[in-house]
C-alpha cells in the first residue's frame, strides 16, 4: 500500500468515526441537507509521542469528585464541577462506571456529563424537593 492510498484510507476511517459519533438527530439533518460537514486539519505528532497520556483517575479522586457533586446546590454547578474535572472524554466514562451508571461509547460528552448530574444532583434536588426543600448539610 502506496502512502497516498493510506492517507487515504486514514482520512475515510476519520470520516467514518465521524458518523458513527453523530447522533440520531444530526444524522438526519445530514441526510435532509439541514447540517453540513466541514473538514480541519491539524498536525499529528509521530506515533505514541504525539499523544497525550491519559490522567490516572484514583478512587480517592473519583469520591473526592463525588463529594463535591453532592454539596452542589444546583445542577449547572453540577455541570460546571464535571466539566472541570474531566476535560475529556475517557475520564467522564470512568466516573459514570464509578457510579455505575449506563453508558456507551457512542454517548456524546453532553450526554455523560448530564446522566452524571442527573444522577447526583438531580436525584438530590428532586429528594428534596419532594421533601419540602433544600435543606443544608
Amino acid at each position: 500500500m502506496s502512502a497516498q492510498q493510506s492517507a487515504l484510507g486514514n482520512l475515510l476511517a476519520d470520516v467514518a468515526k465521524a458518523v458513527r459519533d453523530m447522533s440520531d438527530d444530526e444524522f438526519e439533518k445530514l441526510v435532509k441537507g439541514e447540517l453540513r460537514p466541514s473538514i480541519s486539519f491539524k498536525e499529528r505528532g509521530s506515533g505514541i509521542k504525539g499523544r497525550k497520556p491519559s490522567p490516572i483517575l484514583s478512587e480517592e479522586r473519583l469520591r473526592s469528585i463525588q463529594t463535591k457533586l453532592d454539596a452542589a446546590r444546583t445542577r449547572e454547578e453540577g455541570h460546571q464541577i464535571v466539566q472541570e474535572a474531566f476535560p475529556m472524554k475517557e475520564g467522564l466514562f470512568i466516573f459514570a462506571k464509578f457510579l455505575d451508571l449506563p453508558v456507551q461509547r457512542k454517548d456524546k460528552i453532553e450526554k455523560i456529563q448530564d446522566k452524571i448530574v442527573t444522577a447526583t444532583v438531580g436525584r438530590r434536588l428532586s429528594s428534596e424537593a419532594i421533601r419540602g426543600g433544600y435543606s443544608a448539610k
